[in-house]
């Protein structure tokens, strides 16, 4: 008898409630979910100026307040989707930061850290190199406040 897998323990292996949607929607495709409506999230993106390929935080923000979440969301989508910690998104962040905004208002929850199976492609790298990048970035992510404008703050590297 053959025993263990990724379903051991459950008697509705990969039907089980919740599986497959919300986050863990895509765990399982080969392709990234999010490129399923990456054309529409695209179009969005372009009319909000983006320079050398990227959004601001501030033309970020306007658009993601569209959705009426709470700032506190928003700032946790924000710090999901700005994968390489710069500050700005370009039209993949963008688009997973849109996917989570879609998750969020279909009433999931949203996850502590981004799944593998999320990460945009041109952002997938080896670990090490991850940490690293984030070290070494000089922005934080933007502060999603109740206030008309926020500003991308600078670390301070002597910190």
């Amino acid at each position: 008898m053959v025993s263990g897998g990724a379903f051991e323990g459950s008697h509705d292996g990969p039907f089980g409630q919740g599986y497959g949607e919300g986050i863990s929607a895509g765990a399982d495709a080969e392709d990234w979910i999010v490129s399923r409506d990456k054309h529409r999230y695209d179009e969005i993106f372009f009319t909000l100026m983006p320079v050398n390929g990227k959004i601001t935080g501030v033309n970020a923000k306007k658009e993601m307040m569209n959705s009426r979440l709470p700032n506190t969301v928003l700032g946790k989508i924000w710090k999901l989707a700005d994968c390489d910690h710069d500050g700005m998104l370009d039209d993949e962040e963008f688009a997973l930061a849109q996917h989570l905004i879609k998750i969020k208002l279909e009433g999931y929850e949203l996850p502590a850290e981004l799944p593998h199976h999320l990460v945009p492609p041109a952002h997938r790298k080896n670990p090490t190199a991850d940490k690293k990048s984030s070290k070494t970035s000089g922005f934080r992510s933007p502060r999603f406040t109740d206030s008309a404008s926020f500003s991308i703050k600078q670390k301070n590297p002597h910190i």
